[in-house]
């Protein structure tokens, strides 16, 4: 498993989830 990938997708989720809540906020 490519450590660097989990980290982008870890990173990539918290983006997106802040994200979600800042457009329905």
């Amino acid at each position: 498993m490519n450590l660097s990938k989990y980290f982008l997708m870890k990173f990539n989720s918290k983006y997106l989830a802040a994200t979600y809540f800042f457009r329905h906020c």
